[in-house]
C-alpha cells in the first residue's frame, strides 16, 4: 500500500511541477521541488530496500574454487563477454547442480568478484563506465534516454536517482507521464559517449579488435582496427578495416529474427551472433573480443513473477531462489548462455576471459532498478578463488593493462590480483572520444521495439 500512496503523491508532484511550469513558474524553482521531492522519498525508500551484497550466495563458492595468488604472465590478448543482468543467486544454484558447466570451468581457473556498479541502475550508465574507466558524471550517458525540459537550453542527461526502485526514479515517473507535455523524451546513441571506451584506445594502439553490438542502448558504427557490428534493422552492419587508418568495407549480415512470441522479446537470434563473432575470431584472430547480449536480462524482465505470475506485487520474495526456479524461462536462458560462452571461448584461444554483467536480480518487483552487485570473472591469469566486492571502474584498466596498454590519468588502478605480474603500467592523459562514423546516423527500429517493450522507453 505504501508504494501506491508515494507513486500517487509523486505523480501529483509532478503534475503541480507542470502547471507551476506552463503558468510561467521558473525553471529552477521546478527543478527544486523535483529535487526535494526525490530526496523526502528517499528516505522512505531506504527503509524497504533489500541489500545490493550477494556475499551470502558468493562465498559459498570457494569451497569448490581454490583460492590462489600466484598470478602468471596470461598472453596479452583479452576476450570480455558482457551479458546483462547476470546474477549472482542464480549462477550459484545452477552451478551447484552441475548445470552450467562452462561457468564453473570459468570459476576453477578465475578469480571472481561481485561488481559494485555504484547503483547507478541503468544498463547504459554502468557498460558505459564499465568500458570507458569514468563515471556517469565525465560521460554524457545517464539512461536509453534524455530529457528536454519546456524552458530548457539543452537537454538534461541524468535525472537524480537517490532511490533506486523503480517507483523511487523520477525518470521513470518522467518516462509514463511524457504526455503531460511539459518534457520530452529523446534516445541516447553511443556518440554520446565522451571517454574513449578500450576498443578505441587498443585499436589507436595498433591492436586488432573484433566488437559486437557492445552495449545496450543505440550504437552507432565506429572506426575500430578490425571489426564493428552493429544492428540496423533485421541485420548487423560490419565495418571491417585492415588497420586503424585503411578504409572500411561495409557489409550486411542478416539474422534470424526471433519469433514474437519469444519470452526473451529479443531481436536477433542469439545462437547465430555467436556463429558469426566466431566467424570473426577465427577470421582475424583479434587482441581484444568483446561480446554483448542483453537476452538474459530481457528474459528475466518477462518472466521475473515466476512464482506468482501476473501479479503486479509477484515474483520470489526471498533470498533463496525457489526449486522451481531450474524450470523456469530463466534458468534456461543461463543454460543457453552458458553453452555460448563455451564456443566464444574455444573460438577466441590463447588468453584471458572476462565474463561480466552490470547488475544483478532481484526476481521480484524490485527487478534491477536496486542496482545488485553484477558478475565479474576473470579467467587464465593464474589467480584463482573469490575477490570481494571491485569497483565497476575498475574494469576497463584491467582491461588495459592484460592487453600491456597504458591506462590514463584519472582511471583507476587495475585490479591488482589478475595483473600483479605484468609489472608497472604507464600512464597517459585521457583523450577525448573521436568518432569516425562508419555509416549514416539511424536509430535502430529494431532496437527501439525492443527497449519500449522492456520498458525502458516510453510507447511515444
Amino acid at each position: 500500500m505504501i508504494d501506491i500512496v508515494v507513486i500517487a503523491a509523486v505523480s501529483s508532484a509532478i503534475l503541480l511541477a507542470v502547471w507551476r511550469l506552463r503558468s510561467g513558474t521558473r525553471l529552477r524553482t521546478v527543478s527544486l521541488l523535483l529535487i526535494l521531492g526525490t530526496v523526502a522519498i528517499s528516505a522512505i525508500a531506504r527503509g524497504l530496500e533489500p541489500t545490493r551484497d550477494r556475499s551470502q550466495f558468493v562465498t559459498r563458492l570457494p569451497a569448490a574454487h581454490a583460492n590462489q595468488s600466484r598470478v602468471q604472465d596470461p598472453a596479452p590478448r583479452v576476450l570480455v563477454i558482457g551479458i546483462d543482468g547476470l546474477e549472482w543467486r542464480a549462477i550459484e544454484g545452477l552451478v551447484r547442480t552441475g548445470q552450467l558447466p562452462t561457468i564453473e570451468a570459468l570459476l576453477d581457473r578465475g578469480r571472481f568478484f561481485q561488481l559494485d556498479n555504484r547503483q547507478m541502475a541503468v544498463s547504459p550508465q554502468i557498460w558505459t563506465a564499465l568500458y570507458t574507466g569514468y563515471p556517469e558524471s565525465a560521460n554524457s550517458v545517464g539512461g536509453f534516454s534524455e530529457w528536454q525540459f519546456v524552458g530548457a537550453s539543452r537537454p538534461v542527461a541524468f535525472v537524480p536517482r537517490f532511490g533506486v526502485h523503480g517507483i523511487w526514479m523520477l525518470d521513470e515517473l518522467l518516462k509514463k507521464l511524457v504526455l503531460l507535455g511539459g518534457w520530452r523524451e529523446q534516445e541516447v546513441t553511443t556518440m554520446r559517449i565522451v571517454k574513449p571506451p578500450v576498443w578505441s584506445i587498443a585499436s589507436s594502439s595498433g591492436r586488432r579488435v573484433v566488437i559486437i553490438d557492445p552495449v545496450p542502448f543505440f550504437v552507432i558504427g565506429e572506426r575500430v582496427n578490425g571489426i564493428f557490428a552493429w544492428p540496423s534493422g533485421d541485420w548487423y552492419r560490419v565495418s571491417r578495416r585492415a588497420s586503424f587508418d585503411a578504409p572500411a568495407t561495409i557489409v550486411d549480415e542478416p539474422l534470424p529474427i526471433n519469433d514474437s512470441s519469444s519470452p526473451a522479446s529479443h531481436d536477433f537470434d542469439e545462437r547465430a551472433r555467436v556463429d558469426l563473432t566466431m566467424r570473426y575470431f577465427a577470421d582475424i584472430r583479434p587482441d581484444l573480443g568483446v561480446y554483448y547480449t542483453h537476452f538474459v536480462d530481457s528474459i528475466a524482465h518477462n518472466n521475473w513473477d515466476f512464482r506468482f505470475p501476473d501479479s503486479w506485487f509477484g515474483g520470489d520474495p526471498h533470498a533463496e531462489l525457489a526449486s522451481s526456479f531450474d524450470a523456469t524461462t530463466i534458468a534456461n536462458a543461463y543454460r543457453q548462455a552458458d553453452a555460448h560462452i563455451r564456443d566464444l571461448v574455444a573460438s577466441f584461444g590463447p588468453g584471458t576471459v572476462i565474463l561480466v554483467s552490470d547488475h544483478g536480480w532481484e526476481f521480484n518487483e524490485y527487478k534491477h532498478f536496486l542496482s545488485p552487485h553484477g558478475v565479474l570473472i576473470i579467467a587464465n591469469t593464474g589467480a584463482t578463488g573469490y575477490g570481494g566486492v571491485v569497483d565497476v571502474l575498475s574494469v576497463a584498466p584491467t582491461i588495459l593493462s592484460l592487453l600491456r596498454l597504458p591506462i590514463a590519468n584519472g582511471m583507476q588502478p587495475p585490479i591488482a590480483e589478475v595483473t600483479a605480474a605484468l609489472g608497472a603500467t604507464s600512464a597517459y592523459d585521457g583523450l577525448r572520444q573521436d568518432f569516425v562514423i562508419e555509416d549514416r546516423l539511424v536509430v535502430d527500429p529494431e532496437r527501439r521495439r525492443l527497449l519500449k517493450s522492456l520498458g525502458y522507453l516510453s510507447g511515444q
